[in-house]
């Protein structure tokens, strides 16, 4: 078992990585402080992990596709106050990255803030969406009302991961491919690229704590998101956000969009190498074939109604849309501020590069 500390200035975060953590009753260990433990799940998990759910007491189910809304939140309000939940109660999310930003919204607003803990069940929610912040959409508008809070603990069992299908698991690898092109690491991106050339086959634990410390540091810089270094982590989720919504595409296949969009933005201003933009291009078709609707994304983005939407994006600045670029050296990216102009340019270069992703056979 692996350890990582997040150490914030509103919390000490535990994050425990290993197999079989839940048979080991460490969930049961860590609970015995509170006075009263609300427990959520991912409906889904009923039928495809139902032994995980067996010990777990009254359970809260909620659809995790549609759990970040307004009225998600409401409701599992209502619950925590039907159950006479105090500061000194605990949340539970035992899901994908959706269900855990909806749970931790949920306890950083309940009685000004309980504590929570996750028990992610997908590569994507175990490799990233555990640290830093949590958020619900609103409207049309993806993570509009969130806060910066983290979970008191994080307990990933990579036996969870067994029976994970195979596109899960590739949109899990996106996200840790960003943190290894963020970080120029070439050997996480050799682990990613020899998963990928072995049915998504490999050990993923060492990839899952790689990535969380990569997403330690940027957050331990700048946890509220004010002085830059919080920004990188951001890479291909401007895009993405606005492709989720107009598209319909997941959030793994909406980050592999943004960060071929970025690579191809960045090689035109001189920021990386052709030969890093080929290297990058030739990892994300390889992700690309577990995504296909990727593919169908790009040929119908609309260059005009993208661009209307992205600049509403949280990142913006001064009327600019601003998109987080890799770069030759470190740190790795930069910000980057674009007028529409220079935006609609380069979202129709990325339509139209067949390089991006070749026909799927």
């Amino acid at each position: 078992m692996k350890t990582i500390t997040v150490n914030l200035p509103y919390i000490t975060e535990e994050i425990l990585i290993g197999r079989n953590l839940l048979a080991d009753h460490h969930l049961q260990a860590i609970t015995a402080a509170y006075d009263q433990v609300v427990i959520v799940a991912d409906e889904r998990l009923q039928q495809l992990q139902p032994r995980l759910l067996e010990t777990a007491g009254q359970v809260f189910y909620l659809d995790a596709s549609t759990a970040k809304s307004p009225k998600n939140h409401a409701r599992l309000v209502d619950a925590l106050i039907e159950r006479r939940a105090s500061r000194k109660s605990c949340l539970v999310a035992i899901g994908g990255g959706n269900l855990g930003d909806l749970v931790g919204y949920a306890a950083a607003t309940y009685m000004r803030g309980i504590d929570f803990i996750q028990i992610p069940t997908t590569l994507m929610s175990m490799a990233d969406a555990v640290i830093g912040k949590v958020a619900i959409d609103y409207r049309e508008h993806k993570n509009l009302l969130g806060a910066f809070a983290s979970p008191r603990y994080v307990l990933c069992d990579t036996a969870l991961l067994d029976n994970l299908p195979a596109r899960q698991r590739a949109e899990g690898l996106v996200e840790i491919w960003k943190h290894a092109l963020l970080r120029h690491d070439a050997r996480a991106v050799a682990q990613i690229d020899t998963i990928l050339d072995n049915n998504l086959e490999g050990d993923y634990e060492e990839l899952i704590r790689f990535s969380l410390e990569v997403k330690k540091q940027y957050v331990e810089a700048d946890h509220t998101d004010t002085m830059g270094a919080h920004a990188a982590l951001s890479l291909g989720h401007t895009l993405s956000n606005v492709l989720e919504k107009r598209a319909g595409l997941s959030h793994g296949a909406g980050v592999l969009s943004g960060i071929m969009h970025a690579a191809i933005l960045a090689q035109e201003l001189d920021m990386i190498s052709r030969v890093h933009l080929n290297n990058i291009l030739a990892t994300g078709r390889k992700i690309g074939r577990y995504l296909p609707e990727v593919q169908l994304a790009q040929a119908q983005l609309d260059p005009e109604a993208t661009v209307a939407a992205l600049e509403y994006d949280k990142i913006n600045h001064n009327g600019l849309v601003q998109l987080v670029l890799m770069t030759k050296t470190a740190p790795g990216y930069q910000k980057v501020a674009l007028s529409r102009a220079e935006l609609l340019s380069s979202l129709t270069k990325y339509q139209d590069n067949p390089m991006v992703l070749p026909s799927l056979q």
